[in-house]
């Protein structure tokens, strides 16, 4: 299984310790039981400086996954094409799209009906953490193809 951490959360994912709502992910990802993906070029430059070295201490220690930047920037650019976002984040929905993830983190509404669109991503529907029933979600997704 795997998670999207929207640019707008990760001061909360750094923060020693992450506020409550967001603390279970960082648990889930650290006991190895669900795993960050990231990927495209607009995902790593909206990142802040803290983040970054997270997503990079991450990545070595097989924590985060990478999607190729080209997979995702030309999905990126099918999604834009569809003209069905609320959001100005096509990159996490492409980043959804082409690595099956289908949990984000994110604080933005618009991306949270974007990702809960099943014309942009389906088989199964994305879900938005931290949501009422955010633990069984996370138990029962299916995950990165």
């Amino acid at each position: 299984m795997c998670v999207i951490i929207d640019a707008n959360v990760w001061h909360h994912i750094y923060a020693a310790p992450a506020p409550s709502r967001y603390a279970e992910v960082v648990k889930w990802i650290r006991d190895r039981r669900g795993y960050l993906v990231i990927g495209g070029s607009r995902y790593g430059g909206q990142l802040p400086g803290e983040a970054k070295a997270l997503v990079k201490e991450w990545s070595r220690s097989g924590l985060a996954r990478v999607v190729l930047q080209a997979t995702v920037d030309d999905e990126e650019q099918a999604v834009r094409n569809l003209g069905l976002c609320r959001s100005d984040d096509e990159h996490i929905i492409a980043l959804a799209r082409v690595s099956g993830s289908r949990i984000l983190c994110s604080d933005d509404q618009d991306l949270h009906a974007d990702f809960g669109n099943s014309r942009l991503i389906s088989s199964p529907r994305g879900k938005v953490h931290p949501g009422d029933r955010h633990d069984f979600v996370m138990k029962r997704c299916r995950g990165c193809s």
